[in-house]
């Protein structure tokens, strides 16, 4: 049996990037010195977002029929993900399949075509895009 759990992200549950020192040390002793950096970056990266997407941009996204919020914080989401570089698994973790965690993903500075959508994925989730108004699709 199958158990999922979903909480949102209201204060007091931890966000995508709300990193301890733990974690990062975890990720400098795994990834290297400059791994924790990159974390910082996106940490610094996704408060931006939200900062932009305002605190009610989830209920905005749904009455809205300008889709031009959600376009401008969709592009700034790609671009960012999109400056990690991209290898193979086999490349990268010497596995022929690999799913990375957003973490693992900017951490090793690296990842395949799964990794950059769960990254996006995850950071619009945490924005507050509606998750019946994302896909993600596996071929």
């Amino acid at each position: 049996m199958l158990l999922v759990l979903s909480m949102p992200a209201y204060p007091g549950y931890p966000g995508l990037v709300d990193f301890s020192k733990g974690l990062l040390e975890h990720v400098r002793q795994r990834f290297g010195t400059e791994a924790p950096k990159r974390l910082l970056q996106m940490q610094h990266t996704v408060h931006q977002f939200r900062t932009t997407a305002g605190k009610d941009f989830s209920k905005t996204l749904q009455q809205a029929s300008d889709v031009q919020p959600a376009m401008t914080i969709l592009r700034r989401v790609n671009d960012f993900y999109n400056r990690v570089p991209y290898f193979t698994d086999q490349e990268h973790w010497n596995q022929a399949d690999y799913w990375a965690t957003p973490v693992e993903f900017v951490g090793s500075a690296g990842g395949d075509c799964e990794d950059y959508a769960i990254a996006k994925y995850m950071t619009l989730k945490e924005l507050g895009v509606p998750i019946d108004k994302m896909r993600i699709t596996y071929v």
